[in-house]
């Protein structure tokens, strides 16, 4: 995570842009954000080094428990002095690795820089594509079966037969990234889960 931000911040800099005014998400399972905690709770030893016998680094586990809780309850991980937020997907695909073991990949997706969004939703506005041909077939047909709802974000279909109605809802969206330089992913990320995970 570390290495990731750091490549963001140097990319950003290179851009003219300044990477403490970032809003940027990590987006992962909710499988794998237990595990993550876990792992951010116990480590820092790494930071530590031990030259000789004399030196001794202990682990306090009531400091690695509060920690854990206090990432679960925040939905943060400190990466570079500086909390980032963990948003919880859990439709990003994971497979099975050893028994009760997951892997999935790790987002890391920077939504705003020096105040203009660079990351941001889309979608088509059936108003606008589908409007004018659905006003041709109402003016015809008197109905065409076919409602846009939320502004043309969605398209919902209804079908009679018999008095028995399938409906169905269209939506088409999309991501729009217009900088892609500061978008991430760690791949194959993999952990235990205790007993079974999460379906």
């Amino acid at each position: 995570f570390h290495r990731m931000i750091n490549q963001f911040r140097i990319r950003a800099d290179q851009a003219g842009l300044d990477w403490d005014t970032a809003v940027m998400d990590i987006v992962m399972t909710p499988n794998l954000w237990d595990c993550v905690a876990k792992v951010y709770a116990c480590a820092g030893l790494d930071l530590c080094s031990v030259g000789n016998s004399a030196n001794q680094v202990n682990a306090d586990a009531n400091q690695a428990q509060q920690r854990y809780e206090q990432y679960l309850s925040t939905m943060q991980v400190p990466i570079d002095g500086r909390m980032y937020p963990v948003v919880l997907d859990s439709q990003i695909p994971e497979t099975t690795g050893q028994p009760n073991g997951i892997c999935s990949d790790i987002y890391f997706i920077t939504r705003e820089i020096s105040g203009r969004t660079v990351t941001y939703g889309n979608y088509q506005d059936f108003n606008k594509t589908y409007g004018r041909v659905r006003n041709e077939m109402v003016s015809m047909f008197g109905s065409d079966d076919i409602a846009i709802t939320d502004n043309g974000r969605y398209a919902v279909v209804r079908q009679n037969e018999r008095g028995c109605f399938d409906v169905q809802a269209y939506v088409k969206p999309r991501i729009v990234a217009e900088m892609p330089q500061l978008l991430g992913r760690i791949r194959n990320v993999c952990c235990n889960v205790l007993q079974e995970p999460f379906p």
